[in-house]
């Protein structure tokens, strides 16, 4: 038996991406509800950066009981590396560079278990790869193994009616821990990530089949995306951690072991975390909570960010600052820190 103290800050910033029209709508596209669109990603990798520091700052000025072992972990909401309108994802170049930045991160916090959101990436690929031939028999079969020579020849048949050119795109997450990768996860489910209208229709999703259940720092933690909240983790586990873009989770969504929690990162729904008690879900209380203005418009979003973050005309404002990083914050955003106790 072992002690901890699970330090767990958890942000929420409006990355979600609005889609509006019929999925049969040629003109089906995405709107800009995501209000940190228009922050380059280099500055997006500065802002988790800064909020990451001041998380630690919080939690480094009450550390935990001697006799408990210190967990810290850090999460951020789904989306938050991806683009909106048209362009919902980022290139395979971008990802790498994005994923080398995190590692940096992680590196100079070497004592936080890092959930950074995703990354909605994609890549260009040929005909007549293992991945083609997998991304396909997801959409055309319904992911069915190809057991005919009939279902192989279709595959190859709707293969030579695309493009010679086509890409493969997945939503992942990149959990980091001392600098190195613990965990690279694809989301399992499409959740709508690529629509004909605003990806074209050579875009395919390429659905995760990794286990997204690992350990660090001696605890077990779990990992859902968004809509995976349907779906059960392969086993009960220390800590569960649901990153969103906007949905909310409940009891039936988590698998803890008796005294566990589990911490929720989403766009839109208030950041929160529930415990496992003797057979319930109860709602733990943060420390502290960060937030400002509450719920805004999609209208709203797209003009308030251009008008708050325009350091033109707010010196004050310079991307990478930390009054910059406050400021997209209060965009509709909270960051709230707990100090959790348990024991395995």
């Amino acid at each position: 038996m072992a002690d901890y103290r699970i330090n767990m800050a958890l942000w929420q910033v409006p990355t979600l991406v609005v889609n509006t029209g019929l999925d049969s709508d040629n003109g089906y596209q995405r709107t800009l509800a995501n209000t940190i669109a228009s922050t380059p990603l280099d500055q997006r990798v500065a802002l988790l950066r800064k909020r990451i520091e001041k998380a630690d700052a919080f939690f480094s000025t009450t550390p935990g009981p001697v006799e408990r072992r210190t967990v810290t972990v850090f999460a951020a909401p789904e989306y938050l590396f991806a683009r909106s309108d048209s362009e919902h994802f980022i290139t395979d170049t971008e990802k790498n560079d994005i994923v080398d930045a995190l590692r940096l991160i992680s590196r100079d916090f070497p004592h936080i278990v890092l959930f950074p959101g995703t990354i909605a990436w994609a890549k260009e690929t040929q005909p007549g790869t293992a991945e083609t031939l997998h991304a396909l028999a997801q959409q055309q079969l319904g992911g069915k193994a190809v057991y005919s020579q009939n279902d192989l020849d279709g595959l190859k048949k709707a293969q030579k009616k695309k493009k010679n050119r086509f890409s493969l795109a997945r939503n992942t997450c990149y959990v980091m821990h001392g600098g190195e990768l613990l965990l690279e996860y694809h989301k399992r489910d499409n959740g709508n990530e690529v629509h004909p209208g605003s990806d074209g229709s050579q875009v395919y999703f390429v659905h995760g089949a990794t286990d997204s259940v690992f350990d660090a720092g001696g605890l077990s933690f779990g990992l859902k995306i968004c809509a995976e909240v349907r779906t059960d983790l392969p086993r009960m586990v220390d800590v569960q951690v649901v990153i969103s873009a906007s949905h909310r989770v409940t009891d039936t969504s988590m698998q803890l072991k008796p005294g566990g929690y589990c911490g929720h990162a989403d766009a839109i729904v208030k950041p929160s975390v529930r415990r496992h008690e003797e057979g319930r879900y109860v709602e733990v209380s943060a420390d502290k909570s960060r937030h400002g203005g509450g719920p805004i418009t999609k209208k709203q979003a797209g003009r308030r960010i251009t008008q708050a973050l325009s350091y033109k005309t707010n010196p004050k404002l310079v991307p990478d600052s930390e009054a910059y990083a406050e400021k997209v914050t209060e965009m509709r955003g909270r960051a709230r820190y707990y100090r959790l106790d348990y024991s395995t």
